[in-house]
């Protein structure tokens, strides 16, 4: 469980525990835009046979299988979070 900073005046944010949440796996991403909400649209995109196949599927469905509308303002503090994080792995990759 992971607790963020106190700032002065603030109450901390306290992560909560959910032994039921299931973790999905997503290989591809839609993003869309409307009025004041951003909606990431996470999808799973199977195997697809490689080019030199001797028959290859007309279309490719990516399934769809979660959605989540968030303000511009909490995916601009996302996308912080996650060149962090990056960020970070490559630091660790490379032994620093």
């Amino acid at each position: 469980m992971a607790t963020q900073k106190k700032q002065p005046d603030q109450v901390p944010l306290v992560w909560g525990e959910d032994p039921d949440l299931r973790t999905i796996h997503a290989n591809h991403l839609w993003l869309s835009r409307q009025e004041d909400d951003i909606f990431l649209t996470f999808g799973e995109l199977p195997p697809v046979p490689s080019p030199g196949a001797e028959k290859l599927p007309d279309k490719v469905y990516i399934r769809p299988v979660a959605r989540i509308a968030v303000s511009p303002l909490a995916l601009a503090r996302m996308a912080k979070l996650l060149e962090q994080n990056i960020a970070a792995v490559d630091r660790h990759k490379a032994g620093a």
